[in-house]
């Protein structure tokens, strides 16, 4: 006998081995056998989940593998993928045979075809068709492998060229199943041959089983207390030990919004998918997938991602929060000025407003600002310092200007037109004003033309004093806004005769003040108060009858 290989004399059990049946309709069988092996549901691995493998027939492929112990004695022929639109079952076959050169071979010599199941999976029940050509000590024998053994579950002596059906369960599951061509005499011996001995099966259906979850992973997703915005994209990898992993999805509160799809080895049999490779996929994925966090309410949400395998085997990363907000927040609120609007002279303007509330949203995280003056748009958007307040703004020259504030969240939405605006006012440039020489129509009256180009004049004041004196005199002044222009009466006929000296002064709206006291060629303007004549009185007491 071959080394690790037993006999099938004091088995519990052989094959059913069922009259000649068309492949395909095996269901039947397969649960008797489990019931004869005392197998039931989750028999074989504990708690794995199963799926079905499907060989040599149904048009599918060939995915077991082929070994012969002599060289040059056996050979191996399978068929099985017939094109379309021919018989999915003429000439169907997967064997193994000895050569036609071959006279002889050594005893314990054999060739196989093994399907072996992937690494952390067991086959627990195995069916198809099977026939064989023996002759002279050559034998067809159905059964498990694996470690270095084999273990029959059914010996075949005599040659049987009809195609009959077998099923066959496993308890514990069986690493492989094979077809075995063997000459069963001992190695001193050897199995003459008068024509070609023969091993065939086809039609197998395979059911294995898989007790280890697919392992997801996720990355590129924005870490914990991360606020996102608008379609994110993420990568997945995933690891599977046995069939291998057939989809990813990806769940938001529980609903399914991406799914991917691993290539896989398989084809629809009788309403059923069915493997057609031992591992019939890769048992490593990667991918990428987007979500579209517009369609989702602004706040928190838990994240999901989840991979199963081609047994069904289920399993997800866990889940976790992920922040949206894809809604701009509204205008800040009660935008003010220290101080209030009023134009001042002192170029150092503070802003505050009032955060709104921004509920299960994405918290405010910064605020933006623009200036524009009197020719438009004075400085780009720029951030502020802080969200609720600007210190320390600097106008670029006087006039009068408008900030306007909008609001960023933590996702990054803003919107500029969402804003408050608020004048400010700067004016830190003094009003003019000139002296001009009284008209020698009426000499006593003193103008002085003034203007602002900013705040306005506020008004003035025209001073007087004598040339021996050097104390100034105000004059009562009246200031006319139209034509803008200040004007005192100089009253010469109350004054000291001499020269007086003129000078005036002028405060804006800001409070900018101008002194001039010069005519605009750079002398003083004085005018004359002139000197009265000596006037003397006579008067007399007039007697009755006389003339006053």
């Amino acid at each position: 006998m071959e080394q690790g290989e037993k006999g099938i004399a004091g088995l519990a059990t052989r094959a059913v081995l069922a009259g000649s049946r068309r492949p395909g309709t095996v269901a039947a069988a397969i649960a008797a056998v489990g019931l004869l092996w005392g197998l039931g549901p989750g028999a074989g691995l504990t708690d794995a989940a199963r799926y079905t493998v499907a060989q040599c027939g149904w048009r599918v492929g060939n995915d077991g593998e082929w070994y012969q112990s002599a060289a040059d004695k056996f050979h191996s022929s399978a068929w099985c993928a017939v094109p379309e639109g021919s018989d999915p079952w003429d000439g169907i076959h997967t064997t193994s045979g000895t050569r036609p050169s071959t006279t002889s071979t050594s005893g314990t010599r054999f060739a196989r075809w093994r399907w072996q199941a992937p690494a952390g999976t067991g086959i627990v029940t195995v069916s198809g068709d099977r026939w064989h050509v023996l002759r002279d000590g050559f034998r067809h024998r159905l059964g498990q492998a694996g470690n270095g053994s084999f273990t029959p579950f059914a010996d075949f002596t005599e040659t049987d060229s009809t195609r009959r059906y077998f099923s066959q369960a496993f308890s514990p599951h069986a690493a492989a199943f094979e077809s075995r061509l063997l000459c069963a005499k001992p190695e001193t011996s050897s199995c003459q041959l008068d024509g070609t001995a023969l091993a065939g099966v086809r039609a197998l259906t395979l059911t294995l089983d898989d007790p280890s979850r697919p392992t997801p992973a996720v990355t590129g997703l924005p870490g914990e207390g991360s606020w996102v915005r608008g379609t994110i994209g993420f990568g997945f990898q995933v690891s599977d030990v046995g069939s291998g992993v057939k989809e990813s999805s990806s769940s938001v509160d529980g609903s399914t919004f991406a799914t991917s799809t691993h290539p896989c080895s398989e084809a629809l049999i009788a309403g059923q998918w069915r493997a057609t490779r031992m591992q019939p996929c890769s048992t490593q994925a990667t991918g990428s997938q987007t979500l579209d966090t517009t369609r989702l309410g602004d706040g928190p949400h838990t994240f999901d991602h989840c991979a199963s395998d081609f047994a069904a085997n289920f399993a997800c990363t866990g889940q976790r929060t992920l922040l949206t907000d894809n809604t701009a927040p509204s205008a800040p609120r009660k935008l003010a000025v220290e101080g209030g609007d009023g134009w001042r002279r002192t170029n150092d303007f503070d802003f505050a407003w009032e955060v709104p509330d921004q509920g299960r949203a994405a918290p405010i995280t910064r605020a933006h600002f623009r200036v524009d003056g009197p020719t438009g748009q004075v400085s780009a958007p720029q951030p502020a310092a802080r969200i609720n307040a600007f210190d320390s703004l600097k106008a670029p020259a006087a006039g009068e200007y408008s900030l306007s504030v909008w609001i960023e969240d933590a996702a990054g939405n803003l919107n500029p037109a969402a804003d408050a605006s608020q004048t400010f006012r700067l004016d830190d440039v003094a009003p003019t004003a000139r002296l001009v020489t009284p008209e020698a129509s009426d000499p006593d009256l003193l103008t002085v033309p003034v203007a602002d180009l900013h705040s306005g004049v506020a008004g003035g004041a025209i001073e007087i004093r004598h040339q021996s004196s050097g104390e100034w005199e105000k004059l009562v002044t009246e200031f006319d806004r139209m034509p803008g222009r200040l004007s005192a009466d100089f009253a010469s006929e109350r004054r000291t005769p001499g020269r007086w000296e003129v000078r005036a002064k002028v405060t804006d709206q800001a409070g900018n003040q101008t002194v001039v006291d010069r005519l605009p060629d750079g002398s003083p303007l004085q005018v004359v108060a002139p000197a009265r004549s000596q006037t003397e009185l006579v008067a007399k007491l007039a007697g009755v009858g006389e003339p006053a």
